[in-house]
């Protein structure tokens, strides 16, 4: 259309000259469209886009109105062109004389189209010398006139120079100093004009660093709101709460823009919520850029969440770098971007944000799609605080205030865990008063309200079992983590960012552990990858073994591991963790072990419960600890509370004897007696050699807790075998749950003293109590708390069983009766000796519960019949 005009101007030109009777013009014209049609072009077309050039092309006269027509009208509108030109530079050059002011070769040698003179000193003075030239030359598609100090006189001059150009797209009058009343000016030129006035053509407009102040951007928007303009960058102008509503207005009144730029203003808090609660009506903007705003409060990030969430949301590219942003701003973004995805947003910058590992873990997962581009760089990434939120371990109790958007977060984000089977919640209440979180509702879109208000207090209780292949990271995610990396260039970064992989509850597989050795090439990262891959790693089977995820480095790699890495991480087994260990919690590769094993302990006590709701047994007031014992913070004893919302401290070091409740299947079948002797020691008395053998035969002992299984009469054989104290009690430990005959476990006694009997009571605490081989003799210390256990068990058994079942019962010494008032308030101190007995109608009631293949042949002697 540009050119047509101009030949029609140029053509309207020739026709009045003819009718002055200017023949000669009319026929210059002529013969030059004639010698330009019938003789190729010798001139090579200059380079760019010059308005001096003339095109090279041929030309015919316009008797063909196809493509003819253009190249005729490209001729004609060059010569008008070149008229244009030497025009204004001609008014330019006068204008410069008559101010005395020096001429910008570079404008007046390469006159284009474009004018590109950032950073020339200019002034208003050589500004208004240049709108001399701007106004004669209609075809200006670019001006530039950024970092050149122009004030408002120049803003007036522009505006009145290119008030009729309608070829001008992009106008950057950057890093001046318009101040507001400039900005008004620039306004009237690019507003939205009436219908009988010539439409402005600039789509795209930067008025960065102009001093405007908030009132100022304000009023600038303000006359702009319905405007053509589709680019603009408004950054560094002190924009605050004023410019946030009218940029909030904007975005709801402006359909053309397309990308907006306002880093480096105030925009934060509230101002920060208005502009979103703008866009998220807004259904054309494509690129925004908040950075450096810090605008990082969890308010402000929730208005993103929703804006990102709305249906019509056309968001390409957003940028939040250098925002302030924390690990609540990016748990609250990530998890509204879980529950609705934003299907538009393709890259999302956080850089210079301190996420936090949990954080940035958290939008790693969220945004790992592989269309999309994800920027974290110069972001820390640091551990979490004690006390934070962390939905790696999400186990504990919660009083939060609804008034809290992040509290919001929180609890959709249980609510997920929950739905996947991973935890639930307990004893919840708002403002002290029993409520019903609608969980259901809350997955997914997460249509339901939550209130507003309130104080609201619950227990979250971890239900995370075993790895699983399910429960693997996505290979989304892992492309994600690829491509992060490919962006670092140090080696800490690398290992900030390896660590967003290797939380607690981040679960790989072994191909997934691979891969991701396979972008590694520094020997130290990769034997850190694989120490904090040992426990998190699962195959087609489940769990992976710590040696199948040791065999992926390569041998001296493996060697360098196995000297630096704790004992408790490269034999953790998942099939029978029995033992003891003695774990530093700030280590997060020895803290994950310590969270699996409380994982392992949470499913286990599950099971145990329905094992004893089947049963039937009566039970007691007294809870105690059934699978952690000895447990040692420091040098001071540790406890695990009963409420299942115990959380891990986060530092410390912790010992522990960890006891597996779990028995064995009643299908499975024990060691063949062949197999016997190899595990039996040779009787080396008091030699070196005897020592080495047992270290041996141990290392077999510890592989076959893990996958075979025993009766009672090869314990007590391979126990009594065994010199070492130390190493019968770590055994009978270790085979404690692979035992078949597990209800004749009092036959271990007979392979140890009295001392050791009492030490491998320690160790496995009242998990080797069985009611069902209840009868027997007891001495109990009642200031033991897991015998005072075992003491009120025994009562309510005898309590709810026929006849006197306890016989010759002493308390301190002396011949006792036991008061009925001890079932439920059983003293704290004394020691208490008895006989338990049973009727062979009661026995037989419990033998008849379990299968015949947990009892040995000679349980009837180990539980002899008779009451008084």
């Amino acid at each position: 259309p540009a050119r047509v005009l101009s030949a029609g101007i140029a053509v309207e030109r020739l026709f009045r000259s003819s009718l002055d009777g200017d023949r000669a013009e009319m026929h210059t014209w002529d013969t030059e469209c004639d010698s330009t049609a019938t003789t190729p072009a010798t001139t090579p077309r200059p380079v760019g886009n010059s308005l001096l050039s003339r095109p090279s092309t041929a030309h015919t006269r316009p008797g063909d109105l196809g493509s003819d027509f253009a190249d005729f009208a490209d001729g004609v509108a060059a010569g008008l062109e070149t008229d244009h030109i030497e025009e204004a530079l001609k008014c330019y050059e006068d204008f410069c004389k008559e101010m005395n002011l020096p001429m910008i070769s570079s404008f007046v040698e390469t006159v284009s189209d474009e004018v590109q003179l950032a950073h020339y000193g200019l002034k208003d003075s050589a500004c208004r010398a240049l709108c001399e030239a701007f106004r004669r030359l209609p075809n200006l598609r670019i001006i530039n006139l950024s970092r050149n100090a122009l004030g408002p006189q120049s803003a007036a001059d522009l505006a009145t120079a290119l008030s009729h150009h309608n070829h001008l797209t992009e106008l950057d009058l950057s890093d001046n100093r318009l101040l507001a009343d400039g900005a008004q000016i620039i306004a009237q030129l690019v507003k939205k004009r009436k219908e009988e006035e010539e439409p402005c053509s600039i789509i795209t407009l930067s008025l960065a660093k102009n001093k405007l102040g908030d009132s100022g951007l304000a009023a600038f928007i303000n006359v702009i709101l319905d405007s053509p303009v589709q680019n603009l960058d408004l950054s560094h102008n002190h924009g605050s709460a004023l410019a946030a509503k009218a940029l909030s207005d904007m975005l709801i009144r402006s359909p053309a823009l397309k990308k907006l730029v306002l880093q480096w203003n105030f925009f934060r808090g509230a101002s920060a919520e208005a502009i979103l609660a703008g866009l998220a009506q807004n259904s054309g903007l494509m690129s925004l850029d908040l950075s450096w705003n810090g605008f990082g409060d969890v308010g402000p990030c929730q208005a993103l969440a929703t804006a990102l969430q709305a249906e019509q949301c056309a968001l390409e590219h957003l940028n939040l770098s250098f925002n302030r942003i924390d690990c609540r701003g990016a748990v609250v973004l990530a998890s509204a971007f879980e529950r609705t995805p934003n299907k538009s947003l393709a890259t999302l910058v956080l850089d210079g944000n301190p996420l936090g590992q949990v954080g940035a873990r958290a939008i790693l997962r969220a945004f790992s799609q592989q269309h999309r581009s994800l920027k974290i760089d110069k972001c820390s990434l640091a551990p979490p605080d004690l006390g934070s939120f962390d939905p790696a371990e999400p186990q504990g109790t919660y009083t939060r205030d609804f008034a809290d958007p992040f509290t919001h977060t929180i609890i959709r984000t249980l609510a997920a865990l929950a739905a996947g089977g991973k935890g639930h919640f307990e004893e919840i209440e708002l403002d002290g008063h029993h409520y019903n979180l609608p969980l259901d509702a809350l997955v997914g879109a997460g249509e339901a309200e939550l209130p507003s208000t309130g104080i609201i207090h619950f227990a979250f209780v971890s239900d995370q079992g075993t790895p699983a292949v399910g429960d693997a990271i996505s290979d989304e995610m892992l492309a994600m983590t690829f491509r992060l990396l490919e962006s670092c260039a140090q080696s800490a970064e690398r290992d900030a960012i390896i660590s967003l992989l290797l939380s607690s509850s981040t679960v790989l597989r072994l191909e997934q552990v691979e891969n991701l050795l396979g972008q590694i090439h520094k020997r130290g990262q990769r034997i850190r990858l694989v120490e904090s891959a040992l426990l998190g790693s699962v195959d087609e089977e489940g769990p992976a073994k710590p040696a199948q995820v040791l065999a992926l480095l390569e041998p001296p790699e493996q060697d360098a591991l196995k000297r630096s890495a704790s004992p408790y991480l490269l034999n953790f087994s998942w099939v029978n963790p029995a033992g003891h260990y003695v774990l530093d919690l700030a280590d997060p590769n020895q803290r994950g072990v310590m969270l699996w094993l409380m994982a392992i302990r949470t499913s286990m006590l599950k099971r145990y419960n329905e094992y004893l709701a089947a049963m039937k047994f009566p039970t007691g007031p007294v809870k105690i600890e059934r699978v952690l014992n000895n447990m040692k913070l420091g040098i001071e004893p540790f406890e695990v509370s009963d409420t299942p919302s115990f959380v891990l401290p986060s530092v410390g070091v912790l010992q522990l004897d960890f006891v597996v409740l779990d028995k064995p299947s009643s299908k499975v079948f024990p060691v063949k007696p062949s197999y016997v002797n190899e595990f039996l020691c040779s009787a080396k008395v008091g030699t070196k050699e005897r020592e080495e053998e047992e270290a041996s035969k141990m290392e077999l002992i510890v592989e076959l807790s893990r996958t075979l299984y025993v009766d009672m009469e090869f314990l007590v054989r391979l126990v009594t075998n065994f010199h070492s104290p130390a190493r019968k009690i770590a055994i009978a430990v270790l085979l404690f749950s692979r035992v078949i005959d597990w209800h004749g476990w009092s036959l271990i006694n007979s392979a140890l003293t009295s001392d050791l009997q009492d030490t491998l009571f320690s160790k496995l605490g009242v998990a080797s109590f069985d009611p069902v081989a209840a009868v027997g003799y007891y001495h109990l210390d009642l200031a033991n708390r897991k015998q005072r256990y075992i003491a009120s068990e025994l009562l309510h058994l005898a309590a709810a069983e026929s006849g006197q079942n306890m016989a010759s019962v002493m308390y301190d010494g002396l011949d006792f009766t036991i008061p009925s008032a001890w079932l439920e308030n059983i003293p704290k101190k004394g020691v208490l000796t008895l006989y338990y007995c049973r009727t062979s109608h009661v026995v037989e009631h419990y033998m008849s519960k379990c299968s015949r293949a947990t009892f040995p042949p000679s349980f009837e002697s180990l539980q002899p019949t008779g009451v008084q």
